[in-house]
């Protein structure tokens, strides 16, 4: 009950100035692509929005969704690499 009626109300916060990058399935009952996109107004950075083949935890990768956890991976794994080559990044290493 609490997911179908919850409203979140954004009160003049400033949008975050970091990329997002989002998930949705294509299988998952109760969260769609345009709810996912409505991430895109909390930040004034980048935003990109993956489709995965599955349901709503393909991260566990059972069974059937092990393809929708890689795909998932590939994504994270890619964005990291990513991120580890900015310089926001390299002020943070500890070297």
């Amino acid at each position: 009950k609490l997911f179908d009626e919850y409203n979140y109300m954004h009160h003049a916060a400033q949008p975050f100035d970091f990329p997002f990058t989002t998930f949705f399935a294509t299988n998952d009952r109760k969260i769609k692509e345009h709810m996912v996109k409505g991430w895109q107004n909390f930040t004034k950075s980048e935003f990109e929005i993956n489709e995965i083949n599955g349901h709503h935890l393909y991260v566990m990768g059972l069974d059937e969704q092990k393809p929708a956890k890689e795909q998932w991976y590939a994504v994270i794994t890619r964005q990291l690499a990513t991120l580890m080559n900015t310089e926001k990044f390299k002020q943070f290493s500890l070297n």
